[in-house]
């Protein structure tokens, strides 16, 4: 009783966007309330405001509800995600692993510093991973994972029965229905295709042939000099400025659809060379003797997702664009929108949303969001021709075929 809420908790002093509630103190009842979340330093200021003991208290229990979680984990690796989740997130948490090898398990916990006799220790689940996942929709009370993260593909060894819509149905039936959210990484080549052609023989961009045609200006004012720096409006096209010598190189991502080449097509206007340039850029974006069938798994995994969840997101490892080379990608399947607003606050390393997404409103249609950078056609578009359909299902997923092209590539690093 008498302890002042500071005013930038208080509902009518903050705006919808920033949050849907506030803070609030009901002397009557001695409890202190949120309906938004409480991150270190809203806790600080709430008790640099009032720092009595019963305060005190009630703010630290409210700050460690509110960062309460419960995760699964499909793969063990080296365990560092549990743990990290584990000393960021310590009120009650639920960290469930399944781990196929425990020859793995062993390992961390003798070489890695894995508390034997810890949380994650005796959660973690010995055997298949998909094993797991039925398990535990058939026990008598279904876990509901605020979210489950699968690490257990890498360019080598990925297993397929745990790539396929079924599997991937099954996942999200122990998701928490409202905010639940799935993240897979895997790992692919999402070609880009350039002009000129590259040559492989030189090693960096600058040595690269540049275009002898002028480009558009709303084209070269989003070069940055010894970047490839994506083009806005223009979802999968790319350009290269010749580090101090304003020349450029033009490149394009995944499968050019229709739309986009259409609308090269017209900002290229009477430029009958750059005309020229890109139509050779499309060919070569559809022919299988330079596509190699590079970045199919990629293609038909974010197609498989979009078959169970309502809203899906595509991040490369690179925090920019796409490297052209192997590269490690994070899909994310959720069963509500995503807000990356403030996403270069979670931990700096991605300070743009993904480069390709599809969110679903409430009425079952896809929304069109920030089409000029989503590149969800391209990423897709391979896939999408193919006449099985591209959805990886459990009576055919030819994982190790769609991956051929990491296999082959591996030391063009």
């Amino acid at each position: 009783p008498g302890v002042t809420i500071p005013k930038e908790f208080k509902k009518e002093n903050r705006t919808e966007k920033e949050s849907s509630g506030g803070v609030e103190f009901h002397p009557k009842l001695g409890a202190l309330t949120t309906e938004m979340v409480i991150d270190e330093a809203d806790r600080d200021k709430l008790l640099e405001a009032s720092p009595d003991h019963p305060w005190y208290e009630a703010v630290n229990e409210l700050y460690a509800r509110s960062r309460q979680v419960r995760t699964l984990f499909i793969g063990g690796g080296g365990f560092v995600f549990p743990r990290w989740i584990e000393a960021k997130f310590p009120f009650n948490p639920v960290i469930d692993v399944a781990e196929l090898d425990p020859a793995v398990l062993k390992a961390v916990q003798l070489e890695l510093g894995l508390d034997e006799d810890g949380l994650i220790s005796k959660s973690t689940k010995l055997g298949d991973a998909r094993n797991f996942v039925e398990d535990q929709l058939a026990a008598e009370t279904k876990p509901e994972y605020d979210f489950i993260y699968g690490d257990a593909f890498n360019d080598f060894s990925v297993p397929w029965h745990l790539t396929t819509s079924e599997f991937t149905s099954d996942v999200k039936k122990l998701l928490d229905p409202e905010r639940g959210v799935f993240l897979a990484n895997i790992i692919d080549i999402y070609p880009r295709f350039e002009a000129p052609a590259r040559d492989e023989l030189i090693e960096y961009n600058s040595e690269q042939p540049v275009l002898k045609t002028p480009l558009p200006e709303a084209w070269t004012s989003a070069s940055v000099a010894g970047e490839w720096m994506a083009i806005p409006g223009l979802p999968g096209v790319e350009i290269y400025e010749r580090p101090d010598e304003s020349e450029y190189r033009l490149g394009v991502r995944g499968a050019v659809v229709q739309e986009l080449f259409t609308e090269l097509i017209e900002q290229a206007g009477d430029n009958v060379d750059l005309v020229r340039v890109i139509k050779d850029l499309r060919q070569r974006a559809q022919d299988p003797k330079f596509t190699r069938e590079r970045g199919h798994f990629l293609s038909c995994y974010t197609l498989t997702l979009a078959d169970v969840f309502p809203n899906v997101y595509v991040f490369s490892s690179e925090n920019g664009v796409p490297h052209r080379r192997r590269d490690t990608f994070v899909l994310i399947g959720s069963n509500a929108p995503l807000d990356f607003t403030n996403l270069s606050t979670a931990g700096g390393h991605w300070t743009q949303p993904p480069f390709a997404w599809k969110e679903t409103l409430p009425d079952g249609q896809v929304a069109k969001l920030s089409e000029g950078r989503n590149q969800w056609d391209s990423v897709v578009g391979w896939a999408a021709t193919r006449p099985w359909g591209g959805v990886l299902r459990d009576d055919f997923a030819p994982v190790d075929r769609l991956l051929k092209p990491v296999f082959v590539e591996q030391d063009d690093d």
